[in-house]
């Protein structure tokens, strides 16, 4: 392989683990901010009912 070649490579391997790591760091994010939202929303539910939410079979 040519110095040339070699070098796009390692562009197109770069370009690769960004697009890799900036979609693991958006999933992690959107599952965060539901994991809070579900939060929220049992302990809403659990004020105005006054009974603990179930963990499991909502």
């Amino acid at each position: 392989m040519t110095p040339d070649e070699i070098a796009a490579r390692k562009k197109r391997n770069l370009a690769l683990a960004l697009a890799l790591v900036a979609f693991v760091v958006l999933v992690f994010g959107l599952t965060m901010a539901r994991l809070a939202q579900n939060i929220e929303q049992g302990r809403a539910e659990e004020a105005r009912t006054g009974q603990p939410v179930p963990a499991v079979g909502r």
